[in-house]
Parts: C-alpha cells; sequence; structure tokens
C-alpha cells in the first residue's frame, strides 16, 4: 500500500487560508471570508476550548460569541502593536468541574454567532490522555547511525484522524549546542524518518499528536457568516528519543528537546504550523 505522509519544512510557505493581507491588497480568503478562526478542543476529561478568530479586513470582528457543547465562552480581545493591522479576538472555555459530557470518540457541536444568525460545526473529541500516540519500534532509546534513515511505527488510534510529528534532532559543536527541526503529518501510523537530518552524532526526539479533524491542505470545517478556518481535536502529545551515533556530549548545556518543557502549549504550535504549510508537501513511496 502507497504510504501518504506529507512533510513541512521549519520555514515554510503559508497556505492562503492563514495569510494575512498586505496594505495594498483588496482581497481576503477564497469566497470573500472576511474573518479566519483556528482552533482547537482537548477533553482532559474536562472541556477544554480555545480559538482565535482574525480579522482579514481590520474593520472589527462581527462575531458576538460562541458556543462550544452549549457552554458559552470567555472573550478577550488583542490589538497588534503595528497602527493598521488590525486585531484577534481569542475564546475560550476551560472548566474543571465540566468533565463527565465529553468522551474520546463524542462529536462536539461549536457555534459561532452574530446576533440571532449562527454558524456551526462539529468536532470529534480525543481523550487527552488515552489517545496519546504509543510507539512500537524503535524501541526508545535505539541507536541509529548518522545518516541513516529509519521507520517509526505507532499503534493506531481509534478515534483519530492524522497523526502531526515534530523531529527534532541535537549535536555539539564545540562545546555549542546546534539543533535542527521538521515537521511532518500523515494519515498513516508509520512514518520514515529522513537520515539527511542527523548527518552527525547526537540525539533525535520525535513528538507525535493524534489530531481529529480536517487534514492540512484540506478543506476547513468552519464556514459561515464571513468566517474561515478549522476547529480540531487534539490529545496528549508523546515523545520517543533516539541516540545517534555516539550521542550527544553530556558536557554540554541545554535543553535536548522542546518537549521537556510546556508539551501543551508546544503540540498546539505544532498542529497550527502543519494547517499552515499545508501546501507544502512531499509524497513517500
Amino acid at each position: 500500500m502507497r504510504k501518504r505522509v506529507i512533510f513541512a519544512a521549519l520555514m515554510f510557505l503559508a497556505a492562503p487560508l492563514f495569510s494575512g493581507c498586505s496594505d495594498d491588497e483588496t482581497t481576503g480568503p477564497e469566497g470573500g471570508e472576511e474573518y479566519l478562526v483556528l482552533g482547537h478542543i482537548m477533553c482532559r476529561p474536562y472541556v477544554d476550548f480555545s480559538a482565535v478568530v482574525h480579522d482579514v479586513y481590520r474593520k472589527g470582528c462581527d462575531i458576538d460569541s460562541i458556543l462550544v457543547c452549549d457552554s458559552l465562552c470567555s472573550e478577550y480581545e488583542s490589538y497588534n502593536l503595528v497602527p493598521g493591522e488590525g486585531s484577534e479576538t481569542s475564546y475560550y472555555y476551560n472548566n474543571r468541574a465540566d468533565s463527565t459530557r465529553l468522551r474520546s470518540g463524542d462529536v462536539a457541536t461549536v457555534r459561532f454567532y452574530d446576533g440571532i444568525n449562527a454558524a456551526l460545526t462539529e468536532v470529534a473529541v480525543l481523550s487527552w490522555n488515552n489517545d496519546s500516540v504509543k510507539y512500537i519500534s524503535p524501541l526508545a532509546n535505539t541507536v541509529i547511525n548518522p545518516s541513516e534513515s529509519f521507520e517509526l511505527v505507532w499503534h493506531r488510534v481509534a478515534n483519530a484522524h492524522w497523526y502531526g510529528l515534530n523531529i527534532h534532532f541535537v549535536t555539539d559543536s564545540a562545546g555549542t549546542m546546534v539543533f535542527s527541526e521538521w515537521y511532518a503529518w500523515t494519515e498513516d501510523t508509520t512514518l520514515v524518518i529522513d537520515g539527511s537530518g542527523f548527518p552527525k552524532n547526537g540525539q533525535i526526539s520525535i513528538a507525535g499528536v493524534s489530531v481529529a479533524g480536517p487534514s492540512p491542505g484540506s478543506a476547513p470545517n468552519v464556514s459561515g457568516l464571513k468566517l474561515t478556518g478549522t476547529i480540531y481535536g487534539l490529545a496528549n502529545p508523546a515523545a520517543v528519543y533516539f541516540t545517534v551515533g555516539t550521542g550527544f556530549n553530556p558536557g554540554v548545556v541545554g535543553k535536548i528537546s522542546p518537549w521537556q518543557d510546556e508539551p501543551d502549549s508546544l503540540a498546539i504550535e505544532l498542529i497550527e504550523k502543519l494547517y499552515e504549510a499545508g501546501q507544502v508537501r512531499k509524497e513517500a513511496i
């Protein structure tokens, strides 16, 4: 079977869906929408929702409120420090007492309101802990030869639609820590890690995230009320580490993986970068 794997480099071309407009541009997203939305829902097991609505034309957002599972979200508006660059409105719902409504595989309804008019989307929910990626091979701490590609394999998550991965390589050069990283997504449960990304001794850390929702580059699941964008379900990221060659010089001080701190925010950043870079593709056989 042909494996469908999409790679996005750290530096990428942003898809038009999430691109802003320069001062001399008069067109917005395809279809004439005025607001871009990107958000996520997590079941920790309590409901944890966050979304940002970006005003494309800098005229102010007409969205009055957002309800997730019929619960009203709090709202926060932040203005760009650059004059004329408009504002973003953040909506969030985080209620630790709300821990019985949703389970993995349930569908959460998100409604956007402009007065009495509404647009809605339905998003599959993943269990924050139970739907994490569980790796099969190679085993953690396996020694990988420099420049040698290998296949990463993990168990399928029943209610996930695709998986986002961050591959982070760190080495040392004359006592200085040097790192590189790249992103990938796939609907399969295997990923060939290209050996050209780690040509020297060091360490690889790979963080995988289960996602429910449209895959990068596909049609968004939010439309109406001048809105376009994506709301997705997210599970807890899972990291695995491998030694490259003789490994990383323990005398070099520094973090060997970005996933050592704040994995939640890094997982969200990873998935949103993949959505933004949805047009950057590489097919692997």
